[in-house]
């Protein structure tokens, strides 16, 4: 009635039931006009997009599931570019850094890693860019207000499908106190064993 009304071509979307299951078609639909510019009739055509629309829901869907985890998760997640720069930076690498995301993107990696550490995580990039390892790593960073902690870095090249590496995705967790711990816990040990070779 809408496009008899208008007297237009209409494109829009429309849904119809085949066997008791309902599908989703894209319908284009004309009016048909007799030889004096008379519509007496429609013309149009109908595609399946069922299928179409199912799979952009399940994306939609998964897209929002990756958002959701990535604004919650506790850990860092950190995206990195070709350049070593900062791409991506949730809330909790916020937390964890100092740095909020604004300040972070676009940055060198080196904003956050001591002086002393800056080779090693040199080579850990290379190793990852060249995906000749550097997957996994703990050491000294740095946060906003110059304090030193330690850190576990899970790193995941990301590659297209020629094999080719566009960036970097980090996972990140503070793991200060239990290294303290664990020194604490061998420096107990080594005082012990001294303890029973004095005695």
């Amino acid at each position: 009635l809408a496009v008899l009304k208008a007297g237009q071509t209409q494109t829009y979307e429309e849904a119809g039931t085949v066997g008791g299951i309902t599908r989703l078609y894209l319908a284009t639909k004309g009016p048909y006009r007799d030889p004096n510019g008379q519509v007496i009739g429609l013309l149009g055509i109908c595609r399946d997009i069922t299928d179409r629309k199912r799979a952009e829901e399940e994306i939609r869907q998964s897209q929002q599931k990756l958002r959701i985890h990535f604004e919650h998760t506790p850990l860092a997640v950190v995206e990195w570019d070709l350049e070593f720069r900062v791409t991506a930076w949730n809330p909790s690498a916020e937390r964890i850094f100092g740095y909020t995301r604004e300040e972070a993107i676009g940055k060198h990696a080196s904003f956050i890693v001591p002086v002393p550490f800056r080779r090693h995580v040199d080579e850990i990039w290379r190793n990852l860019v060249t995906q000749a390892g550097g997957t996994r790593s703990t050491n000294d960073n740095i946060t906003r207000d110059g304090r030193t902690i330690s850190c576990e870095w899970y790193n995941t090249p990301l590659v297209d499908d020629s094999g080719r590496v566009l960036g970097v995705a980090s996972l990140a967790q503070d793991v200060t106190e239990r290294v303290a711990l664990e020194e604490r816990l061998r420096q107990s040990q080594k005082m012990e064993a001294v303890g029973r070779l004095a005695g």
